[in-house]
């Protein structure tokens, strides 16, 4: 719907993203911001945006950087937020679902005062959510930017089912 908007300084140019979106100064907007927190793979983040007057979810913006501490992965998403007023902050921590980093973000909201949802990677959850944006997608509910980080990865990242011994369906 509209192209990535990243600022001379390689960061994402907020303003100008929220100033493509349908409507933006006569709507109400309510904004999310997803983070994977990664310290091998990549800190990535996408803010979202939704009205109850358009049936689109748009992203505003999606992001990407190699190499980042937590520090710096909080001063990131500090700034998104105080650019812009954001609802629900969901992150998924290094690691995936992994027992050992369940109530890692009560230590985020003690160290960067960020109130952050974990990711919800309870077994069969992600097949549901997975189906569920197929279908905002084939419908047209889902909008985002060309030249995007967000849609590059899609169009790398594919999720294939892949059956075990045992007939069980698992993700790969």
């Amino acid at each position: 719907y509209a192209p990535a908007r990243i600022a001379p300084d390689g960061l994402p140019d907020v303003a100008a993203a929220l100033a493509d979106l349908p409507g933006w100064a006569k709507r109400d907007y309510f904004l999310a911001l997803g983070a994977d927190l990664g310290t091998r793979d990549d800190f990535a983040c996408v803010l979202w945006a939704w009205s109850f007057e358009d049936p689109v979810l748009y992203e505003v913006l999606s992001w990407k950087r190699p190499g980042l501490d937590y520090d710096e992965m909080a001063a990131h998403l500090v700034a998104i937020r105080e650019a812009v007023p954001i609802g629900m902050v969901v992150a998924d921590a290094g690691g995936g679902g992994k027992a050992a980093v369940i109530g890692w973000s009560k230590r985020w909201m003690d160290r960067y005062q960020i109130p952050i949802v974990e990711a919800n990677k309870a077994p069969g959850y992600k097949p549901i959510a997975i189906k569920q944006l197929n279908t905002d997608i084939r419908k047209g509910h889902l909008r985002v930017r060309s030249g995007g980080v967000l849609l590059a990865e899609w169009q790398v990242h594919r999720w294939a089912r892949v059956r075990s011994a045992t007939g069980l369906e698992v993700e790969d």
